[in-house]
């Protein structure tokens, strides 16, 4: 869920970040390792993280950076790796995660 609606802003440099809460349905099972978001055209691999959830088990928080230009094609990944190396991924349509109209 988004921490606070609207574009995503910009930092120094011009890269654009926002700011989303991932709370799991029953808390924050004790299998999991780490959950990371990101916005790519593709899933992304463990290897290219570059910025986990982190806070309360319970309410984690993530700075999500967003590419320069933007295709259709970009989504919202969710990944969560489990302490046993299995990993599950989920995405959605940025059109349904960034409250911004016309975004």
């Amino acid at each position: 869920m988004e921490s606070k609606p609207g574009k995503p802003y910009a930092l120094f440099g011009g890269q654009k970040q926002k700011d989303y809460g991932i709370r799991f349905a029953d808390g924050y099972p004790s299998h999991i390792r780490q959950a990371h978001l990101q916005v790519s055209e593709q899933p992304p691999a463990l290897d290219v993280f570059d910025r986990h959830a982190h806070g309360s088990p319970y309410n984690l928080h993530t700075h999500v950076s967003f590419p320069h230009t933007l295709s259709h094609e970009h989504r919202l990944w969710l990944t969560v790796e489990n302490w046993d190396a299995s990993v599950h991924q989920i995405s959605w349509p940025l059109s349904e995660v960034v409250s911004a109209p016309g975004f």
